[in-house]
């Protein structure tokens, strides 16, 4: 397993997952990889095959598994969103959709960003120390309830 501070192995590893999620849900979905991102990294993931519009994939592939414990929330249901990323998208890219993808359940969640935003504040935050420790910017995370009413489970 990689450390969280080796930034491009998980760049590349979220190129993979972007990868395999097209592969499997792209054509249901009509989404594919957003080919702004060969020359902007901090580009939307996705772009719809119609050319209309952007989105995010959010990829979790491990449980929560304290969740209840810590924040209410049964493991199956708990999906955390970086803050710092909630921030980029909802200042760059108001109009974005965002598809959350949980590997473990084949479970695909959607929620528009603006959605997103009003909900996130009401949300637990969860500081991950490896980050905090390797002093990164993105240390804190919100714990997502995916059995909200905002959440629209896809697959």
């Amino acid at each position: 397993m990689k450390k969280a501070d080796d930034r491009q192995y998980w760049l590349q590893q979220g190129q993979i997952k972007e990868l395999e999620f097209i592969e499997l849900y792209g054509s249901r979905l009509g989404l594919k990889i957003n080919p702004d991102k060969k020359h902007n990294k901090y580009a939307p993931d996705l772009e719809y095959t119609d050319g209309v519009g952007k989105a995010e994939l959010k990829t979790q592939s491990t449980p929560w598994r304290r969740a209840y414990e810590l924040f209410g929330i049964p493991p199956r249901f708990a999906f955390s969103f970086d803050e710092a990323a909630a921030l980029r998208y909802s200042l760059y890219y108001p109009d974005l959709d965002v598809y959350l993808w949980d590997e473990r359940e084949g479970a695909v969640f959607f929620v528009n960003m603006q959605s997103l935003v009003r909900y996130l504040p009401t949300c637990q935050k969860h500081i991950i120390k490896s980050r905090v420790e390797l002093g990164s910017a993105t240390d804190r995370v919100f714990i997502m309830d995916l059995r909200k009413d905002i959440f629209e489970r896809l697959i």
